[in-house]
């Protein structure tokens, strides 16, 4: 009798502990999951309150702000979680804070980030380009884990490989939006882009390149986020671009960049920018884009790929004109 007795508390003893390992404290990682559907649809968008980035000058002051909700399906927990420098394996996306209820207002310092990231000991430890994305994981009543990233664990050559993704069963949900960026990053100060650069432009068919230098100065019309860059593919253009000052993005619709005849080609216009970024610590600003000859009705038919990069003090302030590559020739093969 006595060692039914002990028996039973043994189990008792095992149950507990395995319930008690289970629990899921803010900045520890979420037990794997067991399906990956999701018929429940949560959401979380940023406020204005928000800051945009984790600004490098003043580290353990930026503070994000979110509102979160389920729109669809029911649920046990919610979970504020994050990944860094997309890092989505299971045991990497770290949980800062458990959601209560919805809808909420959820506010997030730098700090309570930075404390539930293994690979961060503090805000000393962030660099430029550092990556947060932030997303919701759902627990079921019945435990079951539903995560925002997933992997298809295929086997390649008898060993299982993950190739990490965003859950489809929410990627295809139109009422849901996929998760907040955030790169820790050097505020984006107008001023310090008005400037030479060194310029080197490829054109993506060929590979050929060209290296130059060109001028950027603060769009009047857009002091804030807004360049106008001279001389880009041809001398006297003058590109007007937009920075987002929150993800750094550097877009540029389709627009005449040289008003004047070109070769008797007529005006110059770029199509609208891809790939655009701006690196606030290198001072390096990249852009895709496609120069075109619209009075002409030539299609230049290629990308043509820009880096620029900023001139630093002593540098050669002068456009090579010589160094650029004799678009006239190409313009005549085509």
């Amino acid at each position: 009798m006595k060692t039914k007795y002990i028996f039973n508390l043994l189990i008792i003893f095992a149950i507990l502990s395995y319930l008690t390992s289970c629990e899921v404290e803010e900045g520890e990682n979420l037990p794997y999951p067991s399906e990956t559907e999701f018929g429940i649809i949560p959401k979380i968008s940023k406020t204005a309150n928000s800051d945009g980035s984790i600004n490098l000058y003043k580290r353990g002051a930026t503070n994000f702000e979110f509102d979160v909700e389920v729109l669809d399906g029911e649920y046990s927990k919610l979970y504020l979680c994050v990944a860094y420098n997309e890092n989505y394996a299971y045991d990497r996306q770290y949980v800062i804070k458990e959601i209560e209820s919805v809808p909420s207002t959820v506010t997030v310092n730098i700090n309570d980030i930075v404390s539930s990231v293994d690979e961060l000991n503090d805000t000393t430890d962030l660099q430029p380009g550092d990556k947060f994305e932030f997303f919701i994981n759902v627990e079921k009543s019945n435990g079951d884990m539903l995560r925002a990233f997933i992997h298809d664990g295929s086997v390649n050559d008898g060993e299982k490989v993950y190739t990490w993704g965003y859950n489809s069963n929410l990627r295809g949900n139109p009422n849901h939006n996929l998760f907040i960026t955030a790169l820790a990053a050097f505020p984006y100060i107008p001023e310090e882009y008005e400037a030479t650069y060194n310029v080197e432009e490829v054109t993506l068919s060929d590979g050929a390149i060209s290296t130059y230098q060109t001028t950027a100065e603060i769009d009047p019309d857009q002091p804030e986020n807004g360049l106008i860059i001279h001389d880009l593919w041809v001398a006297g253009s003058e590109f007007r671009i937009d920075i987002d000052p929150s993800t750094f993005e550097v877009t540029a619709e389709k627009q005449i960049v040289y008003d004047q005849d070109f070769a008797g080609y007529g005006r110059v216009s770029f199509e609208k920018t891809r790939e655009g970024i701006i690196n606030t610590a290198t001072k390096v600003i990249t852009f895709t884009t496609q120069p075109n000859l619209p009075d002409a009705g030539l299609w230049w038919g290629t990308d043509v790929k820009y880096t620029l990069t900023k001139v630093t003090k002593g540098q050669k302030n002068s456009v090579e004109a010589e160094k650029r590559r004799n678009y006239d020739d190409l313009i005549q093969d085509r």
